[in-house]
């Protein structure tokens, strides 16, 4: 099974985001896709033409994404990009919508946990650069066509107990238990995982849930190796530590139950 064309996004700038290696996730067996821990969306960015249900506890991603699915095209290609070093949020959109703020607040660094205020040096480079990883034109163009296909997509507010329990294929990727990866908003901290655990055993249709490899409130399975997956700085060093991703999945890849 091969992904629609375009591939869309990604659409925010998020830590934790899986949008590069969604492809290493195991196709969708419905015709629905419900994401409990949206975040940036990856996987259902990968599968944008199906059904999609986004929950997401934070109010600012939940908003961008409310955003993104009311907002016509058109009206992304009016929002002002970043032109120079030290340009602020405030002075490019400051007139515009919240949730357009908050999205450029998400493209003013590396992947982070909240919108920043002002774009990182780090980020800038040259400022003619339309790969840069910046809000820039090229950015914009495709933000508009992702907001163009995504129109049949549906955000909830709300905490992942929320999500309704119909069958659907179930991509659920919440903050992992290790505490150096809890650099959330809304993170799992004093969330009892057993209970994370039941629920997910308890989800109709195809689950997949992310974790990390040592991680034991599921049994979870080695997916692949993400390398540089987190910058650590020790002793005055910065080196990139590489992450084993894992996987619980509560069914066999040739068993849909659901026509597709």
């Amino acid at each position: 099974m091969q992904p629609p064309k375009p591939r869309l996004g990604p659409a925010i700038k998020l830590m934790g985001s899986k949008w590069r290696k969604a492809k290493k996730y195991p196709p969708p067996q419905y015709s629905t896709i419900i994401e409990p821990f949206a975040g940036g969306a990856g996987y259902s960015l990968l599968w944008w033409d199906r059904q999609v249900v986004l929950v997401e506890k934070d109010p600012i991603i939940a908003g961008i994404w409310d955003y993104l699915i009311r907002a016509k095209p058109n009206e992304i290609l009016r929002i002002p990009v970043f032109t120079h070093i030290g340009q602020t949020v405030d002075e490019v959109a400051g007139n515009w919508p919240q949730e357009v703020q908050w999205l450029l607040g998400f493209w003013c660094n590396f992947g982070i946990e909240k919108p920043r205020r002002t774009l990182s040096w780090r980020l800038l480079g040259d400022v003619q650069n339309q790969y840069a990883g910046f809000w820039n034109e090229k950015r914009r163009a495709k933000t508009a066509e992702l907001a163009k296909r995504i129109k049949h997509w549906r955000i909830i507010h709300g905490d992942y107990t929320e999500a309704p329990n119909t069958p659907a294929t179930w991509f659920i990727d919440p903050p992992y238990s290790e505490k150096r990866l809890r650099r959330y908003r809304f993170n799992l901290a004093d969330t009892d995982y057993p209970a994370l655990a039941h629920w997910c055993r308890n989800r109709q249709g195809q689950v997949i849930v992310c974790e990390l490899a040592n991680a034991n409130w599921l049994p979870f399975q080695p997916l692949y190796e993400n390398k540089g997956a987190n910058l650590v700085q020790s002793k005055g060093k910065k080196t990139l530590r590489r992450s084993h991703e894992a996987v619980w999945m509560n069914y066999e890849d040739n068993t849909p139950e659901d026509p597709l």
